[in-house]
């Protein structure tokens, strides 16, 4: 948090009356939060501004012998290393690159395209802008609290230097379709149609500047690179059944369900609770939950004696939200849906917490305490629960595989499985009418 969003944070909290506790506790945490004292990041527009290499690097390692005897051995391993263009004037500083398994074939191949533009002859250049790096960040991160156990061992002039508290992260944004033949194709066609229309517009000025011939002189070279596309392994594109809808409802208690349906007849061909989407991760659900009520107890602790503690289970969300999009996608591909339909995000809280109060008052009609206990306790998920990452996640996943990603109509009536296919439904009208409208 920097100091304009604590001088931000500050003005709020003095000018308006907070509408209850929670928002009260809100400007609190914002306001007691420490201000922010890392620098800034550092981004990267350009993918040539990095440049990807591999070294071997030294690893040592102790083996002990049939007789007990401790042997130390030297190997020798491949590491991927990254060196930023500009970062520092005169230096040649290289960054050993630490990722997960699931991460490591995205680097892989930033290594082999960068390869490709360094090592290629001039009768065999490429354009830069087909690689699967698009952009980055450099930026520091500070260490969690269990990271930083070396911090007891180092003398007092180090423990508090930058490198000792926080972390380099990198992070990449990339093109997926360019994993792909076909998807490289698609992108060739689409940026060679950008290069002529503009070769056209240019080349109907009779008396170009010297700016403008070079402009040209420029987009004809790009012209001719784009012809050249990637080396890439083809991976035949997912064709869905257009009438085959995977609808989903989010739901107050339960973060999602999901139901497939035949948009032709209206039929439902299965539904999915939150539970069978999780399978035998559910119990981590539970687990969140708990967290959450803890961390809740203890801010609330905390805020009563003045005190602030950052206490978050972001994490644990992120991972159960990464769970329930790939599983959702999975239910996509076995049924061949065509589509993905999502609720209405605008008012979400809103909306849910009108549906809590209607049922907190069908439940317990004539005692109005009970009703609010009944709100409350259950309200505690809603506004913990990150919905918008869970549809991103899910858009992402989808993007993959060109699913599409629509907007249904949410209704309030029926059960949650009714609502996700209602949505489905609604969706699937939508998408009839607007074509109707383009004809």
């Amino acid at each position: 948090m920097n100091g304009t969003a604590f001088l931000n944070a500050l003005e709020i909290a003095t000018k308006n009356e907070p509408q209850d506790n929670q928002e009260l506790m809100l400007w609190q945490s914002q306001i007691l939060r420490d201000p922010s004292s890392l620098p800034h990041p550092i981004v990267f527009n350009s993918n040539t501004d990095l440049r990807w290499f591999k070294l071997y690097r030294r690893q040592y390692q102790c083996k002990q012998t049939a007789t007990g005897e401790s042997i130390e051995t030297i190997e020798l391993t491949q590491r991927l290393f990254v060196e930023f263009n500009g970062l520092t004037k005169g230096s040649n500083y290289i960054f050993e690159v630490n990722c997960d398994d699931r991460q490591i074939d995205r680097f892989q191949q930033f290594l082999n395209d960068d390869r490709l533009l360094r090592n290629s002859s001039s009768d065999e250049e490429y354009s830069s802008s087909l690689f699967t790096l698009r952009s980055a960040h450099l930026l520091w991160v500070r260490k969690k609290s269990q990271d930083r156990h070396r911090r007891h061992t180092l003398s007092t002039q180090t423990a508090d230097e930058p490198w000792n508290t926080n972390q380099l992260y990198l992070h990449c944004s990339l093109e997926t379709k360019s994993l792909t033949a076909e998807g490289m194709r698609e992108i060739q066609q689409q940026k060679i149609q950008k290069v002529n229309n503009t070769l056209t517009k240019q080349s109907k000025n009779t008396n170009p500047s010297i700016g403008q011939q070079q402009s040209q002189r420029k987009n004809q070279t790009s012209q001719s690179l784009l012809d050249r596309p990637l080396p890439r392994p083809s991976r035949p594109k997912y064709q869905g059944n257009p009438q085959i809808i995977v609808g989903l409802i989010f739901d107050p208690v339960k973060p999602i369900y999901l139901a497939v349906v035949d948009a032709t007849t209206g039929k439902t061909i299965i539904c999915r609770s939150t539970r069978q989407l999780l399978g035998d991760k559910y119990p981590k659900l539970s687990e969140y939950r708990l967290k959450q009520q803890q961390n809740i107890h203890h801010r609330r602790k905390q805020n009563q004696h003045g005190q602030f503690h950052q206490l978050t289970e972001s994490t644990q969300g992120e991972y159960l939200n990464r769970i329930l999009a790939k599983a959702v996608i999975k239910v996509a591909q076995e049924f061949k849906a065509s589509s993905i339909a999502l609720p209405p995000m605008d008012n979400k809280i809103e909306k849910i917490q009108s549906e809590l109060e209607a049922y907190a008052e069908e439940e317990t009609p004539e005692d109005i305490g009970t009703q609010k206990k009944l709100t409350r306790k259950t309200s505690v998920g809603i506004h913990k629960w990150s919905y918008h990452q869970l549809s991103e996640y899910i858009s992402s996943n989808a993007a993959k595989l060109d699913i599409t990603v629509e907007r249904g109509s949410l209704s309030s009536l029926g059960t949650p499985p009714q609502q996700a296919a209602a949505i489905a439904i609604s969706a699937y009208n939508s998408r009839n009418h607007s074509t109707e409208r383009s004809i």
